[in-house]
């Protein structure tokens, strides 16, 4: 009787390959402009969407710089709990921690401090730990 489990693992098989293909689309508003509009749904939809969340802008800065130059704790703790790089550095080799501290933005600040450097090595969900625009970045 071995087609009964032949048949469950292809079932197995499908459902998972079916699973890993339903990843929700972006929203058509950049993540960064979701971020500088204090708009966390939109924040969160590309989340889900597996946006570049460790992705800079024209000047050098990530979501999260925005985020933390803002105060806006909600999105920071979201960008953050989705692995966004903590340790990413924008224009000056400042990093949000550092713009949230610039900004007097304590609440970011206390919170960003709270976060130990060896967790913050981006997203890494396909790529083994290594975010996609860290390789862009080195080249």
């Amino acid at each position: 009787m071995k087609s009964p489990v032949v048949l469950r693992v292809v079932v197995w098989v499908f459902l998972g390959w079916l699973m890993v293909g339903c990843v929700p689309e972006a929203p058509r508003t950049p993540l960064i402009q979701a971020v500088q509009k204090d708009n966390l749904k939109l924040v969160e939809q590309h989340i889900a969407a597996r946006s570049d969340l460790n992705g800079k802008d024209k000047n050098g800065w990530t979501a999260l710089h925005f985020a933390a130059m803002r105060g806006n704790l909600a999105i920071a703790k979201a960008l953050t709990a989705a692995g966004a790089d903590t340790t990413r550095t924008g224009p000056g080799g400042r990093t949000a921690l550092d713009m949230a501290r610039e900004q007097g933005k304590a609440a970011v600040a206390e919170f960003l401090q709270g976060i130990p450097a060896k967790s913050a090595r981006g997203r890494g969900l396909v790529d083994g730990g290594l975010g996609v625009s860290e390789v862009l970045d080195a080249h």
